[in-house]
């Protein structure tokens, strides 16, 4: 289903952008593409919310380095997580 979707989400994306390219002009597509990475940093640097007790944040820090580390490759090569 994911590669399904992969193969319809491409020429969607492509259309919406050479429209968007179109419409706004080279000018404004240029400085609204920076202002959308300028504001995705900012976004990036607030820290995520554990509700949970402060025990289980070492307990989820320890679980990611033993799993996140290895795992990761994998999941950059599939795509998705889940």
């Amino acid at each position: 289903m994911h590669f399904v979707a992969t193969i319809l989400n491409h020429p969607a994306a492509g259309t919406a952008g050479g429209w968007a390219a179109q419409a706004l002009g080279p000018d404004t597509l240029r400085r609204s593409i920076g202002i959308s990475f300028i504001v995705m940093a900012g976004w990036m640097l607030i820290p995520d919310r554990i509700a949970e007790k402060p025990s289980m944040r070492a307990a989820h820090g320890i679980a990611a380095a033993i799993f996140g580390v290895p795992g990761a490759p994998m999941l950059l090569k599939v795509g998705k997580p889940f």
